[in-house]
């Protein structure tokens, strides 16, 4: 299945500290455009849009644009800090969703602590209603110097809560980011990353961790900016660099070939752990190797 990560907007209701954005870029698609490049993806076979931001609940027309995205068979999931998830929201687009994505950065201390007071109740909340409605509930934890030895604790809360899948980030270092960086920044040494995995199988029962080199870099994966811009993968799109054109360019599915043509086998990787309940994916941690580099 084709997939399209859109970034509706970079605007956000919070100011977490370890946010890559570090900026309150107002400019993003008005509705008439996001919709036409929503039909632009149907058009060229897409089946799962992913939105993200930014906040995506910021924008008011977010239910006309996951409806829209419904309407021409294109399954939806979102994702979310939660905070804004509520009923209302459900209403009018809960119909139209496949799945959600709440931010969890570790327990209550740390996660209000990075995102601010009443987050992690809220984004509790929202694991709760998108459980209640049905929804696939999975969640995203950004690995910081405050999380990590909440890992363990962090993960079997979130299974007790519903959540069958976990997203593990390393701190990208931009915007806010960079900004705490002596704060958030983890030594990823060899030591602490093997703690790390072993915490991994502890969660995830006997089962052995496997690894492959899964970089996004394929034409069946792209990433869509809030001004309708495409890259291979979130980490070119919010770098601003390898572009494969618009969304809107007639020869945008030559354009994504030949970039994943130029740049070739890429050296992320990640390690997938799974139980009967829960599955969590690890990223290694390595910056990728095309960043700052023309290609």
């Amino acid at each position: 299945m084709k997939v399209c990560h859109m970034e509706v907007t970079r605007r956000c209701n919070l100011r977490c500290l370890h946010c890559i954005n570090g900026d309150t870029a107002l400019y993003e698609m008005d509705t008439s455009r996001a919709m036409q490049a929503i039909d632009r993806l149907g058009d060229l076979g897409f089946g799962l849009l992913c939105l993200t931001g930014g906040e995506p609940l910021v924008r008011e027309d977010l239910p006309l644009l996951i409806n829209k995205a419904s309407e021409r068979g294109i399954l939806v999931a979102l994702i979310t800090n939660g905070t804004l998830f509520d009923d209302n929201f459900i209403r009018n687009a809960g119909a139209s969703l496949s799945g959600v994505t709440i931010s969890i950065d570790g327990p209550r201390s740390a996660h209000d602590f990075i995102r601010g007071s009443g987050c992690f109740d809220r984004a509790t909340n929202a694991i709760a209603l998108a459980n209640r409605y049905g929804l696939n509930v999975s969640a995203s934890i950004t690995v910081t110097a405050l999380s990590i030895d909440t890992i363990t604790e962090t993960i079997r809360w979130l299974d007790d809560h519903g959540v069958s899948d976990v997203h593990m980030n390393d701190l990208n270092m931009t915007g806010n980011a960079l900004a705490n960086r002596e704060l958030l920044e983890v030594e990823w040494d060899e030591a602490k990353r093997h703690s790390l995995h072993l915490t991994m199988q502890l969660v995830s029962g006997d089962i052995k961790p496997t690894s492959a080199d899964t970089c996004l870099a394929n034409p069946e994966t792209i990433c869509m900016s809030r001004d309708g811009d495409i890259y291979l993968c979130s980490e070119l799109m919010t770098n601003r660099v390898a572009s494969s054109g618009s969304i809107f360019d007639d020869d945008v599915e030559f354009r994504i070939r030949s970039q994943c043509e130029k740049i070739g086998p890429c050296r992320c990787k990640y390690t997938d752990f799974s139980s009967g309940s829960i599955s969590v994916t690890l990223h290694n941690g390595l910056p990728c190797p095309h960043i700052g580099v023309d290609v």
